[in-house]
């Protein structure tokens, strides 16, 4: 797993962009292949044990759901894990398909974005990983939402995993 730089992750253009060029967090950005060495698997846990911002570079979808999936039921420590993905691929039960519930609340119907009283009222997750593909980044309320994160202070309380795509 290698670290690099904060504004190696493009999730970090939106936090930027969207606070007018300051960051609200500090970004943590890792590329991560599998198999994981020893080091690699220290620095995961660590990581996923970490409140905070933090972009994972994966080679795909599937890659990334396998680590998060992985290191997420080999930690046993999280109760109410959330996701957030666009992608048809459903999620494992266990965790909590947050665009699903922003769509059949209409908390991002048309122009009107509520995100922050769907996170204030909806969201008691203890870890939350975003899965940002192509369509999540062209989405007209996506920058809304990492706002909405990052001046509630929800990066504070709890880990929020963006996956990024190589």
């Amino acid at each position: 797993m290698k670290n690099l730089n904060k504004h190696a992750c493009p999730c970090m253009e939106h936090i930027l962009n969207a606070h007018n060029n300051t960051s609200p967090c500090e970004m943590h950005t890792y590329v991560v292949s599998q198999p994981f060495s020893e080091k690699d698997i220290i620095n995961l846990q660590e990581l996923f044990l970490k409140n905070g911002w933090h972009c994972l570079n994966v080679k795909d979808l599937h890659t990334g759901r396998s680590i998060i999936a992985t290191l997420l039921y080999s930690l046993n420590y999280y109760h109410d894990v959330a996701c957030l993905s666009t992608e048809d691929i459903s999620l494992d039960s266990a965790f909590i398909d947050i665009y699903a519930q922003l769509i059949d609340e209409a908390f991002v119907d048309g122009q009107y974005y509520d995100i922050e009283s769907f996170l204030l009222d909806n969201f008691f997750a203890d870890f939350l990983w975003i899965e940002e593909t192509d369509v999540l980044l062209r989405t007209d309320w996506y920058e809304h939402f990492l706002v909405a994160l990052a001046d509630l202070k929800i990066d504070k309380h709890i880990p929020i995993i963006l996956l990024s795509y190589k």
